[in-house]
């Protein structure tokens, strides 16, 4: 593939999902993926046809005629976003901003834009090395992208070959799911609601009097404690040891589905979409090194590999097969049981759903995750 059309193709999926988040964010239910609908946008957002951003300047974003956010139109984008868009609704404590640069960063580029920045280094490789370390992205959805593109990276820069700079990339992608994930330190367990938390905003008025008596024995400190935000898996369940090295954070996202208690509500939104972005980290990094972890012999990036891609890539079918994933599922201590596939089964769904609204579909995820692929294949001369 010719290096204009793949940044081409990266430009218009970073383009599509940030204008179709934007909107999904400002118009909720109403979203309609894409579609401009400029009408209900800018008379949600209460602004008129501005110099900065016009209807038919909106509308261009998603006919796939600008490429990418420019200047003051990516400012204004963000700026709207602190007025105008809340993390949490208006029942809960505290209302959460989106992070400085949110859309800017996703539209116009993230953790390989920042590696292949040009520079005149006499070192790129310890260059590249302190970008990634210093990376961190403004939230699992930009994790994703950057996720994608990094396997379509198939060029050397400057010294460094090809293979090196997807090893810097994939590797620093895991290290990040890792940092929120991990067994030990993970961040991402305080913010989920609790058990408690999701029981009692399931319940009704009977079954609340019935949890309020229980934990009225107690005292309210136990009823307050367990209301409070936070929820990890059962780790005894999912068989995952404290020191799981991050480059396997797949494998712990992975068998994670073993406690279906666990994949629930906000956890299970958060799970699938940090588990498609392990996949596609562990088959970039595995294709860093393809002769060793995906050549002749079976290893466990390609039984891995097998597996996730089947959940989360295939297009081919609708259903989760159980016979595709139980070499991997063989390789965890999890305690699997029935409802271990369903959880599957709701992965795929809520990430091909995701992807929908978002203005993409899983075959544009595909043209670009083959392409390290398709360029560097494996190569065997007699």
């Amino acid at each position: 593939m010719e290096d204009n059309q793949l940044q081409k193709m990266i430009r218009l999926l970073r383009l599509r999902v940030t204008v179709n988040f934007f909107k999904m964010c400002v118009l909720k239910d109403m979203h309609l993926a894409g579609k401009p609908q400029a009408p209900n946008m800018f008379d949600t957002l209460n602004i008129g046809d501005e110099k900065i951003l016009t209807k038919r300047g909106w509308e261009k974003w998603f006919d796939g005629s600008v490429k990418k956010l420019q200047g003051e139109s990516g400012k204004l984008l963000d700026e709207l976003a602190k007025e105008k868009i809340v993390l949490k609704s208006e029942d809960d404590a505290g209302l959460g901003k989106l992070p400085e640069g949110f859309f800017q960063e996703m539209s116009n580029g993230g953790l390989v834009s920042k590696l292949l920045k040009s520079t005149n280094s006499t070192n790129v490789k310890k260059l590249l090395i302190d970008k990634a370390q210093e990376y961190s992205p403004a939230s699992f959805l930009h994790l994703h992208i950057d996720a994608i593109e990094v396997n379509a990276i198939t060029k050397d820069f400057h010294d460094v070959p090809w293979n090196e700079v997807l090893e810097i990339a994939s590797r620093r992608i895991l290290e990040i799911l890792f940092k929120d994930w991990g067994p030990r330190y993970g961040q991402i367990y305080s913010s989920f609601s609790s058990s408690l938390k999701l029981q009692w905003d399931s319940a009704d008025e009977e079954e609340r009097d019935k949890i309020s008596e229980f934990y009225s024995k107690f005292g309210s400190f136990l009823f307050e404690g367990k209301m409070q935000d936070g929820a990890e898996p059962d780790w005894q369940r999912i068989g995952v040891d404290n020191d799981v090295a991050p480059q396997h954070v797949y494998k712990t996202l992975f068998a994670m589905a073993a406690d279906t208690d666990f994949l629930v509500a906000d956890r299970l939104e958060a799970w699938t979409i940090s588990l498609a972005t392990a996949a596609l980290a562990m088959h970039a990094l595995a294709w860093s090194d393809r002769y060793t972890t995906m050549g002749v012999y079976v290893t466990e990036e390609m039984v891995f590999w097998s597996a996730l891609d089947h959940i989360m890539f295939d297009c081919d079918t609708d259903e989760v097969d159980f016979y595709r994933l139980r070499s991997a599922m063989a390789r965890c201590q999890a305690e699997w049981d029935e409802g271990s596939l369903d959880v599957f089964m709701s992965a795929r769904s809520i990430y091909h759903d995701g992807l929908l609204k978002y203005g993409i579909s899983i075959q544009d995820v595909l043209n670009l995750i083959k392409t390290a692929k398709s360029e560097h294949p494996l190569v065997y001369r007699g």
